[in-house]
């Protein structure tokens, strides 16, 4: 877990907001998914 004085560096896919497997694609946003992770661990 990162603390207040470490830097977290996030690196992604970048624009695309999808990913595939196979021949199934699924929703993947970084933003979406950064945000629930830092509301998730404030809480």
């Amino acid at each position: 877990m990162a603390g207040d004085r470490d830097v977290v560096v996030i690196t992604g896919r970048g624009s695309d907001t999808f990913r595939r497997y196979g021949t199934e694609t699924s929703f993947f946003d970084n933003h979406t998914e950064l945000r629930r992770a830092v509301l998730d661990t404030s809480n």
